[in-house]
């Protein structure tokens, strides 16, 4: 939405994360086949957080809210981590 109306973003465009990738580990669901740990849905990334449901998947409003609570949340337990120089 900032894009689109032309607005500067108040953050580094090159910092990319995977909330997926970057939480295999944390969430720790185990494959159907016990070889491992698979990659968390959002929602179950979601639910490992704050151990309740994501209520209201796929609108646009409240997905972008549960990210941000999400992205806090990993930050504030060092799953996340910014690199210093950014």
């Amino acid at each position: 939405e900032a894009y689109r109306l032309g607005l500067e973003l108040p953050f580094n465009d090159n910092i990319r994360v995977c909330t997926m990738k970057s939480t295999k580990r944390t969430c720790r669901i185990t494959l159907p086949d016990l070889s491992g740990y698979k990659y968390p849905t959002f929602a179950e990334l979601y639910r490992h957080c704050f151990r309740r449901r994501y209520g209201r998947p796929r609108e646009a409003v409240n997905d972008v809210d549960a990210v941000a609570q999400v992205v806090q949340y990993l930050l504030e337990k060092r799953v996340l981590r910014v690199p210093s120089d950014h």
